[in-house]
């Protein structure tokens, strides 16, 4: 089989040479910050700004070069994980997505023809962001449907960006490298974790994932489990999943240096990448990922057997004694708590995700209830058990869930015609003779890693994670450039036609960028009101609510459609006792969620019994009609019905309070999920110490 290299191009003039230099710094920085910096789940919160990133990096690298003249090497690790491991929005991604869109616009549109690169999978990945358009008009809530929505419109974008302006082997070899280099930096971080960083890791979470988020990652940490820069551990997993096979590729690429002259070349390799990607995988205990890697790695050697010159005989001897391992490990008391114990917990919460999924497939089966709208209707169809979820925890139910069969169908287009080409490509390398070139280990290593995220999607929101999605869309771009399922198609343009074109591009392109520095400028302000209400030394003043209160309203100003950052002020307002504002500003999220939100109108209840019980004169019927409605809103909440009982029993319905109670020793027999959800609200909240003291006389 003989593989065409792309022809590196001839000599440009001058301007061209200028755009595809700042195109190319461009594309390479986005290849270096793609797993590094934009790892964060999307949890629907705000994350560190870039401004307080960069305003940092003077005072640590002084910090750091202290550190190591002093040879201090624990403090200097500690300097670096913690700048690593600072997120920036993912609004940075998008708008240097756009920027290189728009370098490679105005280069394209100065010339009399415009070449575009068009196929199966383009078709199924726009009608897919099409869709996803659509169902988020629809969404009951519209704010954050789109924040997902435009996520999605940049994965799209990169693959066009990658397909039409990586057109040099040299650029992709370039594009992988930087790529690699962060990816090792990623799985040394998740090293460093677990040898030194779980206390440092975990002031982080403190101080930077939003309260009542922050349990389920400090139990990970007291438990060992690495995430290096993606918060949650299955997400670590995924994206080294993702990036394994392009690390070990690279490995036979470069052959020589496993040779005697440059072996300590190949020994630096291996310590530096697939190594540290290798333990930390394994470190993240991630079991869907075990069994991912598993799956994939057997499809490979059983695809490849021919290629290695691999006998049937030593094939099926492998299967054995790995499964033999496997049962071995089974067997010991560690495996078993680890594997079987864990595992079953994981894979029952998984289970009722699903269930509650399937539940919500009819509420508009054609375009579905729209993007991200899974967390938000998970309370109103969920089943008995501490299982709550922001996410279905499965890319294709979640898909389906939020876009219906039409977003479902083009959804699974995208990986039928994308993967296509790079099938063809693997079965014709197998069966040839010819050594592995760079554009075969891009083909191959992208469609291993896609595989893994395939089947790992089956388990966890990898989808959902920038940092991974992102880095398969860069896959599939790079699968199409060296294994082409697409059509040329040249369109001559006129004068006026070019500068139609280019007018139109640079507003759509100024317009998007717009859009991402609206939400970036709202993070900023709430960032700066977030920091001066945590402040503990000296606790925050009259004067610094006031100020945050300042800062809420700017941010609004820029993103006004924000459910959150309306609850945020609400919250604010009630703790100066200004209630009005307070349900004013919870009414207000409460339409953006379409009056879904049990946690809402928890507040909204408990805010105007604040105001009320000011004046003296406590309307019981109208405060008890919210409770209620925050039971309607989670039906399976033991939390809700606690809550809902003990003002029943203080508004004197003693009866009604019981019927709640009787509920609710249903739902959680113990009381302890219950308690659990009240300790989430705030520390120093006196209703939970209330709810406690009424459920032990009442239980």
């Amino acid at each position: 089989m003989k593989h065409k290299q792309t022809p590196d191009p001839k000599p440009a003039p001058l301007p061209t040479q200028l755009y595809d230099r700042l195109l190319s710094l461009l594309l390479y920085l986005l290849a270096f910050l793609i797993p590094l910096k934009f790892g964060l789940p999307n949890l629907d919160v705000a994350s560190p700004v870039l401004p307080e990133d960069l305003a940092r990096i003077v005072p640590n690298t002084a910090d750091f070069l202290s550190a190591v003249f002093t040879l201090r090497l624990r403090t200097a690790l500690s300097i670096i994980a913690n700048a690593l491991s600072s997120p920036w929005p993912e609004e940075i991604a998008q708008i240097l997505v756009v920027l290189g869109l728009f370098l490679w616009g105005v280069k394209s549109l100065s010339q009399r023809r415009l070449i575009l690169r068009v196929g199966k999978t383009d078709l199924m990945m726009w009608l897919f962001v099409l869709v996803g358009s659509v169902t988020t008009l629809f969404s009951p809530a519209v704010h954050s449907s789109f924040v997902v929505w435009r996520q999605f419109l940049s994965y799209a974008l990169l693959y066009f960006l990658i397909v039409h302006a990586v057109d040099s082997s040299a650029r992709q070899q370039r594009i992988t490298k930087y790529l690699l280099i962060s990816t090792s930096t990623v799985a040394l971080l998740g090293l460093y974790q677990f040898a030194l960083g779980f206390e440092e890791q975990a002031r982080a979470v403190r101080e930077q994932i939003v309260p009542h988020l922050q349990d389920a990652y400090l139990a990970r940490l007291a438990r060992g489990r690495v995430y290096s820069v993606f918060v949650y551990p299955n997400s670590f997993a995924g994206f080294l999943l993702a990036v394994l096979p392009l690390t070990v590729l690279c490995g036979f690429l470069h052959s020589d240096w496993f040779r005697k002259p440059n072996r300590h070349k190949g020994i630096l390799f291996v310590l530096l990448l697939p190594l540290p990607c290798l333990i930390s995988f394994f470190l993240t205990q991630s079991k869907a990922g075990y069994l991912t890697l598993f799956l994939v790695a057997v499809a490979a050697v059983i695809a490849a057997r021919r290629k290695i010159r691999l006998r049937p005989r030593i094939l099926l001897t492998g299967l054995i004694a790995l499964i033999v391992i496997l049962s071995a490990i089974l067997l010991t008391p560690p495996g078993r708590r680890l594997i079987l114990e864990k595992g079953a917990y994981t894979f029952e919460a998984r289970i009722a995700y699903w269930r509650a999924g399937l539940k919500m497939i009819p509420r508009n089966p054609i375009i579905g209830s729209g993007l991200n709208s899974f967390g938000l209707l998970y309370p109103r169809y969920q089943l008995p058990g501490p299982h709550e979820a922001k996410s279905a925890h499965n890319n294709y139910l979640q898909i389906l869930v939020e876009t219906g069969i039409l977003g479902f169908i083009c959804f699974l287009g995208i990986w039928v015609f994308g993967l296509a080409a790079a099938f063809r490509h693997a079965r014709e390398y197998f069966a040839s003779e010819n050594r592995l070139s760079s554009a075969d280990a891009l083909i191959l290593s992208g469609l291993l890693g896609t595989a893994c995220f395939l089947v790992h999607s089956f388990a966890d929101f990898d989808l959902y994670v920038p940092g991974i999605a992102m880095t398969i869309w860069l896959y599939l771009g790079l699968i199409a450039r060296n294994a082409p399922s697409f059509k040329e198609r040249t369109l001559q343009l006129t004068e006026r036609w070019r500068t139609g074109l280019t007018i139109s591009f640079t507003l759509a392109c100024a317009f998007v960028v717009y859009l991402s520095a609206k939400t970036l400028n709202a993070t900023a302000h709430f960032a700066v009101a977030d920091a001066t209400l945590r402040q503990t030394d000296p606790p925050p003043t009259l004067g610094d609510y006031e100020d945050a209160i300042s800062e809420m309203k700017k941010a609004l100003w820029w993103d006004g459609g924000s459910q959150n950052l309306h609850v945020v002020l609400g919250r604010i307002y009630s703790r100066l006792g200004r209630y009005d504002d307070a349900v004013r500003e919870y009414a207000t999220a409460d339409r953006l969620l379409s009056g879904l939100s049990p946690g809402i109108a928890h507040d909204i209840a408990r805010a105007k019994l604040a105001r009320m019980s000011r004046v003296g004169e406590v309307r019981w019927k109208e405060i008890l009609s919210h409770f209620r409605d925050a039971v309607t809103r989670s039906p399976v909440s033991p939390f809700r019905r606690l809550v809902y009982a003990y003002y029943l029993s203080q508004a004197g319905h003693d009866r009604e309070s019981r019927e709640q109670l009787s509920e609710l020793r249903r739902l959680d027999p113990s009381g302890k999920e219950a308690l659990r959800a009240a300790g989430m609200l705030s520390p120093d909240d006196p209703l939970i110490t209330e709810l406690k003291q009424f459920l032990e006389e009442s239980f």
